[in-house]
């Protein structure tokens, strides 16, 4: 009977190899933590921080106030390097990992309670299929046509023109119609954002008008321009009525942030005697404000971003202390009376841009002089919660928007 012979010792290369491939291993292993940390903490400080100082932490604000359902992907990574940190006794990293992740689904779950309890204040329930959807399946995809509703300056200002699906659709809405300014701090922006919302309000019959307007930069403030540009755009509508086959009776007004600042101050307006050159009749019936200033001084003195306040110095072209009057004269708030139109005001909790104190100093100033509103506040949503079509708190805006729609204009 023969004994079987002992397994021969591996070469000294062999070892060295081995040793090699698994520091190569660990090597990745650490990039890979590395980098699902960085990205872990990123977008902790996007959905957890109270103010956003920088532009830097703004943008993550911004940008996980967007996305944030489709991070648990992010937790999820978490959770699988937890258990394998732990299993390789490598303790401290399974708690880091486990802490991060932790933190990360308390940032996810926040907006999300507060989208699903806006959604039953609105009578509406949320979709999650509509996340991954990028614009609506019905109403028309694309402006019907573009045209210029004013030239100044040497310069050509445009409205797309969105009209309903069908006329069966514009007579269910009784031919009301939506003038949009868009936002983007009065510096940036263009008239095609918010083009899936365009597109479903045509399926619910309504016409929409996204217009220009002079926009602000260092060397010209457009401070006394743009507000001028919104009002013509209301008059040339008016005007036009007739061609979009529309009812003039039923136009109202929305805009986002620096937009909705400009649709609330045109909408208080409205009885003032028009901008010269411009249509007679610059009124509406409604204004739906989203997430706009209300009191420009109290935003440079509130505002917890740097990047608001330089936006509002160049949009005003000076502070708030060295033009006190422009500020006011500015501030929708100053402008509210008992003719003000109906309002609808929709503002996250979580605005990294605009304080809610501003929408909630609104619906007060309505409050005191017997204007009909409504302030809808969304849990958790940051700024710009509807620039990307099926977000949770978009949802809801839509269900809030098309409920005072009908009470207030197409009704």
């Amino acid at each position: 009977m023969s004994l079987p012979h002992p397994e021969a010792p591996a070469s000294s290369s062999t070892v060295s190899r081995r040793r090699a491939s698994s520091r190569a291993k660990r090597v990745v292993l650490g990039v890979v933590v590395m980098l699902w940390a960085v990205v872990a903490v990123v977008m902790i400080l996007g959905l957890l921080l109270p103010t956003y100082p920088g532009a830097l932490l703004l943008t993550a604000g911004l940008l996980t106030g967007l996305i944030y359902p489709f991070l648990v992907v992010v937790v999820a990574a978490g959770v699988v390097i937890a258990v394998i940190a732990w299993r390789r006794r490598g303790r401290v990293l399974a708690v880091v990992a486990t802490a991060l992740s932790v933190l990360l689904a308390i940032g996810i779950a926040w907006p999300t309670v507060g989208a699903f309890a806006a959604a039953d204040q609105a009578n509406t329930k949320l979709s999650v299929a509509s996340l991954f959807q990028a614009a609506p399946e019905e109403g028309s995809p694309t402006p019907a046509e573009t045209q210029t509703y004013r030239s100044v300056d040497g310069q050509d200002l445009d409205v797309d023109v969105w009209a309903p699906v069908s006329d069966e659709a514009a007579d269910k809405a009784n031919h009301a119609s939506l003038v949009y300014v868009f936002g983007g701090g009065w510096v940036a922006g263009d008239r095609t954002q918010w083009a899936p919302f365009f597109q479903y309000l045509t399926a619910q019959g309504i016409t929409v008008f996204s217009v220009d307007y002079r926009l602000s930069t260092p060397e010209q403030a457009s401070w006394s321009t743009s507000i001028t540009d919104v009002r013509c755009a209301i008059g040339w509508v008016h005007d036009n009525a007739d061609v979009y086959d529309i009812d003039s009776n039923r136009v109202a007004i929305s805009g986002g942030s620096a937009g909705a600042n400009l649709a609330l101050l045109a909408g208080y307006t409205g009885d003032k005697p028009a901008p010269k050159g411009c249509g007679a009749d610059t009124s509406v019936r409604a204004v739906l404000d989203f997430y706009g200033p209300t009191d420009l001084a109290a935003v440079e003195s509130d505002a917890g971003s740097s990047v608001v306040v330089d936006m509002l110095h160049t949009y005003l072209g000076a502070t708030a202390q060295e033009e006190p009057q422009r500020y006011a004269d500015l501030s929708p708030l100053n402008h509210v009376s008992s003719s003000s139109p109906p309002t609808l005001i929709l503002h996250g909790t979580h605005d990294g841009m605009v304080p809610t104190s501003q929408s909630e100093r609104l619906a007060e100033a309505l409050e005191a002089v017997g204007v009909e509103h409504r302030l809808a506040l969304i849990g958790g949503a940051q700024h710009g919660f509807d620039m990307i079509w099926g977000t949770f708190a978009g949802q809801v805006a839509r269900a809030e928007v098309m409920s005072f729609m009908e009470e207030h204009v197409t009704n």
